[in-house]
């Protein structure tokens, strides 16, 4: 299956490193292979919020994915 995808993100998230806030990261670009982040899913959370035009979705830690930012 190769269903790639890649995702800009227009806000500023922070970087967390060791426990503590470090940078802020912006213009961030989600890339990979949708088959292969959905079998990397390794915890899905009980929490849900609204995102992506009334989509509501859970937090999800996700093994290996590819993000960067300006």
């Amino acid at each position: 299956f190769y269903y790639d995808y890649g995702k800009n993100i227009d806000q500023t998230y922070d970087v967390i490193e060791n426990g503590k806030i470090s940078k802020p990261l912006r213009l961030i670009t989600v890339a990979g292979n949708l088959y292969d982040m959905f079998n990397d899913i390794q915890a899905v959370g009980n929490n849900s919020e609204l995102m992506l035009s009334d989509v509501t979705t859970p937090s999800v830690i996700i093994k290996k994915l590819s993000v960067t930012s300006e």
